[in-house]
């Protein structure tokens, strides 16, 4: 059966704790790296959210002179064919 050991990438008598040293100087660049990515990926998603809402159920046909979203739109083709039906026919 084969050992459990945890693997370290760093040679020698190192261990992979000195890779989580908050004081080491080769990890102060990352740490900013990482907000960076983090702030953009954020403000790509909530981008792309906001377009997925205006497209789906945005009110632009509305006094905007734009269309509106998709589920605005067969809203009103099923309000329409519910008031254009006619009884008992």
């Amino acid at each position: 059966m084969a050992s459990l050991k945890p693997r370290s990438n760093v040679k020698g008598s190192q261990s992979t704790q000195v890779l989580r040293d908050p004081n080491d100087p080769r990890l102060q660049g990352q740490r900013g790296q990482l907000v960076i990515e983090y702030v953009l990926l954020l403000a790509m998603v909530t981008t792309i959210g906001m377009l997925l809402i205006t497209l789906m159920v945005g009110r632009g046909g509305v006094g905007q002179g734009g269309t509106p979203g998709l589920i605005v739109q067969q809203w009103m083709a099923l309000v329409n064919a519910v008031v254009s039906d006619m009884p008992d026919n």
